[in-house]
């Protein structure tokens, strides 16, 4: 985030560092228009920060310095610039760039959605979860960590036998399923306001169609957009959200992700929306407390979908992503906000210094049962993360197609903790080690 000329390799080019910014502020598609457009200079001087301001008096012209000082002036803070470029369109390059920002925060009262569009997850959020997580994680031998980002590190075996495990428990869940009280009511409200409305979930297209069955064509037909475990992106990778935004052609910053787990959470925080976490979900038995990591706070939090219309219906307490919120000045702590380290990771992939994989979890794909997740022959980076704490960044890096070896230094001998990439990174290398 600290570019100066001798770091980026732009040889002290000066307007190559202020076109580079402006694409990492505005997306790359925005950015390559920037790059040719009359008031390129200015576009990218809005994201720079006192540094560069600095760095461009000591290496450009006194007359230049100045018009960057003066530009600087009204430029967010340089923590507001790093999280800007969180929300890199690299991976999926032609998002929407975002309209004026407006209001940060709702106030009672108005007409229609404060939302530009709202994404929901499906089990335990619109649907009663009817799957016993802690037989499940019985069944497929994984006591701990998220399903598929520890089978995505996992042998070949193994994902056979778990995905074999999963899809029989979805299969006897999806017979019995029933709707989370006040499901029509709100889709009823959103039908009335003509919101997008959209459905991402992990389980399968027979597990949405016995769910389109149960609420009928006339609900079922309000979801424009389904995307299930069988697209290329699935959560908690964020570029599955920013498709669903490009779709819509609306600023990410500006839809609602519903959802009652931390996947939910943590892929919308990760791509700028705001984050409704529905409780009394999740994915661990009822009664369990578990803490919750850094990345997968909400940006609000509701007791269920009755809860949910009302906030709605009143504009209640309801709030933008953070980027919107950012840009209105507000201090963003943990709420909503993405993991840390993320715009880092960001940021390496906006200098190519890392490459996510055609799909979220291609050994997945590759291995496991129909119906499957995607693969890809584009393959991702592969990188040790160092420090990796409760494991939402490695939890991100992997579902974004990335092999990933995560350790934790302080530990020693048998006690470290490498993820089963570790064995498999020479077979599944597509790229380099960072």
């Amino acid at each position: 985030a600290r570019l100066t000329s001798s770091d980026s390799g732009l040889s002290g080019s000066s307007d190559s560092t202020i076109r580079m910014h402006a694409m990492n502020r505005r997306g790359v598609a925005s950015g390559r228009a920037a790059s040719k457009a009359p008031n390129a200079i200015a576009a990218g001087a809005a994201a720079l920060g006192s540094r560069t301001v600095r760095h461009v008096a000591q290496n450009g012209s006194a007359e230049r310095a100045t018009m960057m000082a003066a530009l600087a002036d009204a430029a967010p803070s340089e923590a507001a610039s790093r999280r800007a470029m969180r929300l890199s369109c690299a991976a999926v390059p032609d998002v929407a760039v975002p309209r004026a920002s407006g209001a940060a925060e709702s106030s009672a009262g108005g007409t229609g959605c404060f939302y530009d569009g709202i994404i929901f997850d499906m089990d335990g959020t619109l649907t009663e979860a009817h799957i016993d997580f802690a037989d499940m994680r019985k069944r497929t031998r994984i006591p701990k960590g998220d399903l598929f980002t520890v089978l995505e590190a996992s042998t070949e075996e193994h994902i056979k036998h778990a995905m074999t495990e999963i899809l029989a428990i979805e299969a006897e869940a999806a017979k019995g399923v029933s709707t989370k009280e006040g499901l029509l009511p709100l889709l009823a409200l959103l039908k009335k306001w003509k919101v997008p409305v959209a459905l991402v979930t992990r389980n399968t297209t027979p597990s949405v169609e016995a769910f389109f069955e149960l609420i009928g064509p006339e609900w079922a037909s309000l979801f424009g957009i389904v995307r299930t475990r069988e697209f290329d992106y699935v959560k908690p990778d964020k570029r599955l959200l920013l498709h669903v935004a490009q779709q819509w052609g609306v600023d990410p910053a500006r839809v609602l992700m519903v959802g009652d787990s931390f996947e939910d959470i943590e892929v919308g925080n990760a791509a700028g929306n705001a984050t409704c976490l529905v409780e009394g979900g999740g994915n661990e038995k009822p009664g369990t407390v578990v803490a919750i990591p850094a990345g997968a706070v909400p940006t609000m939090k509701v007791s269920g979908l009755p809860e949910l219309e009302r906030m709605l219906s009143q504009r209640d307490s309801l709030r933008y992503g953070w980027p919107i919120r950012e840009a209105a000045g507000e201090v963003i702590g943990n709420d909503g906000s993405p993991s840390p380290g993320l715009d880092f990771v960001d940021w390496c992939i906006e200098r190519k210094a890392l490459r996510p994989g055609g799909a979220s979890f291609p050994r997945m794909g590759r291995f496991g049962p129909a119906p499957g997740l995607a693969t890809s022959k584009q393959h991702g980076s592969t990188v040790l993360h160092v420090a990796c704490g409760a494991g939402g960044l490695t939890k991100l890096l992997v579902s974004s197609g990335m092999v990933v070896s995560a350790r934790r230094p302080h530990l020693s001998g048998s006690a470290r903790t490498p993820s089963a990439a570790c064995i498999h990174s020479r077979a599944c290398m597509g790229a380099h080690t960072v």
